[in-house]
């Protein structure tokens, strides 16, 4: 431990020895039903069966290969045919999709691609939006603390933040795309309210400003449907993937028109590449995950468990569940210190984690697949071990 570079002077140190289905097996705490799941990567859990041989019979072939779409990789055509018919794209006859590593790449890439395909300069994105730390995307995140550091390496005047419910100001209208999440992980699991992101839509289409819809955290299932834009039937001009679309491994992608893909491919060839991008395992192993996570059966499932959940906090004194699924945020009122209830249900055999700087939110975030009784039950220690911390 004493090599390894830690993000912070508090780190779990908790020791991971082996993961199966919806539990961790850890050294300090034993067996812990996983309400992380990675932050919203592991949908379907750990070890799932399909997934691992998907992987496995990937890495007997090849591990690696150029990955800039200039080789016809059967793992790639097939993902990118799945999630171009599936992901809904504005005024879009044909979609096409570009795979990069992760969903911070997958907005810088989205950025890019407004940049080109429009010709004009900067964005607006929303208060407590989070789109990744990357120099690129820290100029749309909106919390001053990841910001500020590097405050003189970002264009302070290349975003305008406006806050969620309000009117875009109309001098606004020479923004390239508006970045949007349709709920805001960082925020403490806040959902947008369907009118306002109608009106926003509009208001986009109106102004000729791209619409970018960041479904990294929202993807797959996790809200009860395979993408959130569904129950907000929303089209943006570019979705933006990531976490669980590699199906525990490292996959990221952007999913836009063939035509404004065209003003990256053919009008600025080579402005944006990623060496692993699109790396086969990843792709094979999300191709199996996304096939998962789209069943019906699954889907309901995880609509079913959101009312459970909600049940196991109904009139709770002490907190109110929030978000939409199986992205749930469990906001701690004011006075109560969120570590010490972070360890209590550490220790009651649930592992979950806070959001972080200036949010008293519990993230909630169990395997899509767990039973019914699983997530009801795990939910009911959470608030045993919250009412513990305040007695």
């Amino acid at each position: 431990m004493e090599h390894l570079a830690r993000t912070n002077p508090y780190p779990y140190d908790i020791t991971v020895l082996g993961a199966q289905g919806s539990y961790l097996k850890t050294k300090e705490y034993g067996d812990m039903f996983d309400m992380a799941c990675g932050i919203a990567v592991n949908n379907l859990g750990h070890n799932y069966r399909a997934i691992k041989a998907a992987a496995l019979k990937t890495v007997d072939q090849y591990a690696h290969i150029n990955v800039y779409g200039e080789f016809n990789i059967r793992e790639q055509l097939k993902y990118a045919e799945l999630l171009a018919e599936e992901v809904q794209i504005y005024n879009s006859d044909e979609n096409k999709v570009w795979f990069c590593t992760s969903g911070t790449e997958a907005n810088e890439l989205a950025m890019k691609l407004a940049l080109l395909s429009t010709g004009k300069k900067g964005f607006i994105a929303l208060e407590d939006g989070f789109h990744g730390r990357s120099l690129g995307s820290l100029s749309l995140t909106h919390k001053p603390t990841y910001r500020v550091p590097f405050a003189h390496m970002v264009n302070r005047n290349l975003t305008v933040w406006i806050k969620p419910g309000d009117e875009i100001p109309q001098e606004y209208d020479n923004r390239a795309a508006l970045f949007m999440e349709l709920i805001q992980g960082e925020a403490g699991v806040v959902a947008l309210d369907p009118e306002w992101v109608q009106y926003v839509r509009n208001w986009c289409t109106e102004n000729e400003v791209l619409l970018v819809i960041d479904e990294v955290q929202t993807g797959f299932g996790r809200t009860g449907t395979q993408f959130a834009q569904t129950q907000y039937n929303i089209q943006p001009d570019i979705m933006t993937l990531g976490k669980a679309l590699g199906g525990g491994y490292p996959l990221g992608a952007v999913v836009a028109s063939s035509e404004r893909f065209r003003s990256m491919s053919h009008d600025n060839p080579f402005t944006h590449l990623s060496t692993f991008g699109g790396n086969p395992v990843s792709v094979a192993a999300g191709t199996v995950m996304f096939r998962e996570t789209r069943k019906v059966k699954l889907l309901q499932k995880v609509q079913d468990s959101n009312v459970l959940a909600h049940r196991a906090f109904k009139d709770f004194e002490y907190a109110r569940l929030q978000g939409k699924g199986l992205m749930l945020g469990l906001v701690l009122n004011d006075d109560i210190d969120i570590d010490s209830v972070v360890q209590n249900i550490w220790k009651s055999g649930v592992f979950c984690g806070r959001v972080l700087y200036g949010s008293n939110t519990i993230r909630l975030y169990a395997p899509l697949n767990s039973t019914n009784s699983d997530v009801y039950n795990k939910m009911l220690r959470v608030r045993e071990a919250v009412q513990e911390s305040v007695r």
